[in-house]
C-alpha cells in the first residue's frame, strides 16, 4: 500500500457533504478518495461539485468487488454492524460512523478485527484533552450535567441557504436513508432484538435519539470521568413537533458521581447547543460543542479552579476540527496498525448503556420491555 490510501465512503448525506468529503478533498496527504456509495442515485449525482469524477456504486458488496480501495468510511445513519462486518470480511479497516451498532449480538458477531475504527470523533478535540487533564487536579468529580439543545436540520443549515441535502430516493429493501442494502436483519428486526416488545413505542427514542444522539455525550462523559455504573431513572416527553424530550439520571464510581444528561429536539431553537459540565471537589470544567455540521467551528472551554490566590477562570476557543484529526488518527490505523482510539469494546460498551437507559424508559412508562435490554 502507498502512504496515501484509497478510501471509500459508504452514505453522501449531510455529514458527508459538510464534513469529511471536504476535508478529504482537502487532505489528500492522508486519503485518496476512490470510491462513494449510497443507495440514492440522486444523491450520488448530486456530489459532483465536490468530488469530481470518482466511481459511484449503489451497492457495498460491488464497490468492495471492485477491488481497488484500502478502507472505507462509513456515514449512513443507522446501525452499522452489517455493514462494518462487509467491509472488515474484506480486509479493508473502516472508521464507521456512531452507533456501531443497536444490538450487542451485531457486535459480538464481528470479526475481533482492531482495524475497527468508531467515529467518536469529539475524542480528537483539543477542548476535551484539556478538560481532561484540567480534571486530574480537581479531586473526585460530584456531578456531570449535559444538556443537548438540538434544532432542526434545516434550522441548523441555515447559513448555507444555497444548499440543501438532496432528496434520498432508497430501494425498496432499504432500511436505514442512504444506507446501501447490507447482509442481515433489517432496522425493525433488530430494534426487537434490542427491545423486545418495548420497540413499537421506544424504538424510534432509542436508535435515533439515545444510540443516535446521546452517545457522543456518553462517549465524551467516559473520556472524562467514567462509564455509568446503573441507569436509575429516565423519562421522555414530547408532542406532536417532534422528538420532543429525553432526561436521564445515572450514577458512576459506585455512587460517588451523579450524571444527568437532558437532550430536547427545539426544531425553530435558534442554534445548536451541546454543553458538558464536570463538577470536582476543587474545580469544573465546562464543554460547550458546535453543531457539527460547520467546518472549524470553535469548541468552547471553562475551566474553574484555585483557593487562596484566587479564583481562576479560563477560557479556551479550539477551533481544530476534530473530524479532521480523527481522520489523520485513521490514515495511522490504516497505514501502520495503529490501534483505533475508539473500537469495537468501546461501542459495545455504549450500546450496553444506551439499552440501559431504554430499559429504565420503559420502567417510567409503564412498557413491557424485552430483547437484550432486559438482561442490559
Amino acid at each position: 500500500m502507498s502512504t496515501t490510501p484509497r478510501v471509500g465512503v459508504v452514505g453522501v448525506g449531510s455529514i458527508a457533504h459538510l464534513k469529511y468529503l471536504p476535508i478529504l478533498r482537502r487532505r489528500t496527504d492522508l486519503f485518496t478518495l476512490g470510491g462513494l456509495c449510497d443507495a440514492s442515485p440522486t444523491a450520488l449525482a448530486g456530489i459532483d461539485r465536490v468530488t469530481g469524477d470518482v466511481p459511484r456504486h449503489v451497492s457495498l458488496e460491488d464497490m468492495l468487488d471492485a477491488g481497488s480501495l484500502d478502507a472505507v468510511v462509513l456515514l449512513t445513519s443507522g446501525s452499522h454492524g452489517a455493514l462494518a462486518a462487509q467491509v472488515l470480511g474484506h480486509g479493508l479497516p473502516v472508521l464507521c460512523e456512531k452507533p456501531l451498532a443497536l444490538t450487542r449480538r451485531e457486535i459480538d458477531e464481528l470479526p475481533p478485527d482492531p482495524a475497527l475504527q468508531l467515529g467518536y470523533m469529539k475524542l480528537f478535540d483539543p477542548a476535551v484533552v484539556t478538560a481532561g487533564e484540567a480534571l486530574r487536579d480537581a479531586g473526585e468529580v460530584r456531578s456531570i450535567e449535559v444538556t443537548v439543545l438540538h434544532p432542526s436540520l434545516e434550522r441548523q443549515l441555515d447559513y448555507l441557504p444555497s444548499w440543501r441535502p438532496p432528496p434520498i430516493e432508497p430501494p425498496e429493501d432499504t432500511d436505514v436513508r442512504g444506507a446501501p442494502p447490507a447482509r442481515g436483519p433489517g432496522r425493525a428486526a433488530l430494534l426487537e432484538q434490542a427491545l423486545g416488545p418495548a420497540a413499537e413505542p421506544l424504538g424510534a427514542v432509542y436508535a435515533d435519539i439515545i444510540c443516535g444522539s446521546l452517545v457522543h455525550d456518553l462517549y465524551v462523559v467516559d473520556a472524562l470521568v467514567g462509564s455509568p455504573d446503573s441507569i436509575d431513572h429516565a423519562v421522555t416527553w414530547s408532542d406532536a413537533s417532534g422528538p420532543g424530550s429525553l432526561e436521564v439520571s445515572a450514577t458512576l464510581r459506585g455512587g460517588r458521581t451523579r450524571l444527568s444528561l437532558r437532550w430536547h429536539y427545539l426544531p425553530d431553537a435558534p442554534e445548536y447547543r451541546e454543553i458538558v459540565a464536570v463538577h470536582a471537589e476543587a474545580g469544573s470544567v465546562e464543554l460547550t460543542f458546535p453543531t457539527p455540521y460547520r467546518l472549524h467551528a470553535p469548541t468552547t472551554l471553562r475551566t474553574t479552579s484555585g483557593w487562596r490566590a484566587g479564583v481562576q477562570v479560563q477560557d479556551h476557543r479550539v477551533a481544530e476540527d476534530p473530524f479532521e484529526a480523527e481522520l489523520a488518527a485513521f490514515h495511522d490505523v490504516v497505514v501502520n496498525g495503529a490501534e483505533p482510539r475508539a473500537g469495537i469494546a468501546d461501542g459495545r460498551r455504549d450500546v450496553l448503556t444506551c439499552q440501559r437507559i431504554a430499559r429504565a424508559l420503559a420502567r417510567t412508562h409503564g412498557h413491557e420491555i424485552g430483547g437484550e435490554a432486559a438482561t442490559a
